[in-house]
């Protein structure tokens, strides 16, 4: 995943917009054997919505980081 997607996805995320569940497609995303998986900008952006954005709309940045550096070689976004 590039910057590029990233920010995407992060303003897809924090939109009102109704996003597919990526059911399961993530779990276990932060550990150290997880393989890199083929997926959409949609959904990382969903993914964001579940693990980073707050109740009060605002991103919790630790968990924002820390889903940016591990995407950055586990997220292969093949549609935009």
């Amino acid at each position: 995943m590039t910057n590029d997607q990233l920010t995407k996805a992060t303003k897809l995320a924090t939109s009102s917009k109704e996003l597919p569940l990526c059911s399961g497609l993530f779990d276990g995303y932060g550990l150290p054997d997880f393989k890199p998986v083929y997926c959409s900008l949609q959904a990382v952006a969903e993914l964001i919505r579940w693990q980073c954005v707050q109740l009060n709309g605002q991103l919790d940045m630790v968990e924002y980081n820390d889903l940016a550096r591990l995407g950055k070689k586990r997220f292969l976004i093949i549609s935009e």
